[in-house]
């Protein structure tokens, strides 16, 4: 189980000890938040007739190397090609739009002040870009990255994305800046969550709340945005987790386990269900892991924890795994109803993403060997996998 770190006051400068926490900062997207649709394509398969598939979209960092390197690589799985390639920058991270026509690029130049970045809006048919946007204060990871920092609202039209400004002094602010899907500008506005250090980014399945689990002061702070992008509470208030455990157990994750309800899990495997229309914490509880984590010396580790029909794939990472490299070992599949395990995959790879199609179909990104692993559930057997996708894959997208 791993302990919260000495914490710095920048996002981007932490050091290499404060894994959990460095690794947490998100999106999100529930899962939800950053898997967004995207592109379809006509496939030909031999034997049969030509059908539809949904595409992967691939971020392939480069292992962070100042070179210009790092992509975003669209993947077709039943072919095993890359199909198309979009060039960017450092530390790059992606959104989809709900109807795959846009793709939403942010990454840094590669030297210089990183932290001032570039958000690219790119028609996702022709390929080209449509909009370049200078973005400010942007949040990244300082190893690869492998959780988004930016979601879209439920109905498509804001990207909510996460920002961190010094201030000087040693004083740093957070917040959520608002980009307008429709005029491809950020509006003026921005939400202030003071303290909200490494923010996990959850937007509301539809309309336009999104919620933020902030980890430094363990609470959800949500907010509403008008038919402008206007945020009707530009310093939300904090809905406490009421979590037992110790304060130096990380939060990990989080995901949307029902209307108006979110769940958040801590490393060690306790978990608080949120109302947010309640403005309270409902339940709270510990999932019990077979094998158990304790004794393995494993976590819940800080990646997307997606939601499939009814099933939760949460990722276990093994502890000397994390520190050493950041990478994942396994995956719970739990009951979204009563949290109880029902199946506990060991693909015998250390990945830094997991991902479901609308199939079942699960795909995991290894970085180390530039793989993406396909495995049906329930019990994760491998149906194959895709070699040579880049030089680094860390997150996979699946379109809808």
């Amino acid at each position: 189980m791993l302990e919260r770190g000495n914490e710095r006051k920048t996002m981007t400068n932490r050091p290499m000890t404060n894994t959990i926490h460095n690794r947490i900062r998100a999106t999100v997207r529930l899962v939800t938040c950053v898997i967004a649709a995207a592109t379809t394509l006509n496939a030909q398969q031999a034997g049969s007739n030509s059908q539809i598939h949904e595409l992967l979209y691939v971020i392939d960092t480069d292992h962070q190397d100042r070179d210009g390197k790092a992509q975003v690589l669209v993947v077709d799985p039943l072919r095993k090609v890359i199909v198309k390639t979009y060039r960017a920058g450092y530390h790059p991270d992606l959104a989809v739009s709900h109807d795959g026509k846009r793709l939403y690029l942010s990454s840094s130049p590669p030297s210089g002040q990183v932290e001032n970045g570039t958000l690219e809006v790119i028609d996702t048919t022709t390929g080209t870009t449509v909009a370049s946007v200078s973005q400010p204060d942007r949040v990244f990871d300082t190893f690869d990255d492998v959780v988004s920092h930016m979601a879209l609202s439920g109905d498509g039209h804001l990207l909510y994305v996460a920002r961190i400004k010094d201030l000087g002094n040693g004083e740093v602010s957070y917040g959520v800046a608002v980009f307008d899907a429709d005029t491809n500008k950020f509006l003026p506005d921005v939400v202030s969550l003071p303290r909200c250090d490494a923010g996990l980014l959850l937007p509301s399945r539809e309309g336009r709340t999104l919620s933020v689990i902030c980890p430094g002061t363990r609470d959800v702070r949500t907010t509403q945005f008008d038919d402008k992008g206007v945020p009707l509470t530009r310093l939300p208030a904090g809905i406490p987790l009421n979590l037992r455990t110790a304060q130096n157990i990380e939060i990990s994750t989080a995901f949307q386990s029902g209307d108006n309800e979110i769940t958040v899990v801590l490393a060690d495997g306790s978990y608080s269900r949120i109302n947010l229309r309640a403005r309270k914490s409902v339940q709270q509880g510990m999932i019990e892991f077979s094998p158990p984590l304790k004794a393995n010396n494993r976590i819940v580790g800080p990646y997307e924890t997606p939601v499939w029909q009814g099933k939760i794939l949460l990722v276990i990472a093994g502890g000397d795994d994390f520190r050493d490299k950041g990478l994942a070992s396994a995956v719970a599949v739990l009951n979204l109803k009563s949290f109880q395990q029902e199946d506990f995959i060991e693909p015998g790879k250390l990945f830094s993403n997991v991902a479901i199609g609308s199939d079942g179909t699960v795909f995991l990104a290894d970085p180390s060997n530039a793989t993406i692993y396909i495995l049906g559930l329930p019990d994760g057997t491998q149906k194959d996998k895709i070699e040579g996708i880049g030089v680094s894959p860390t997150i996979v997208i699946p379109s809808p």
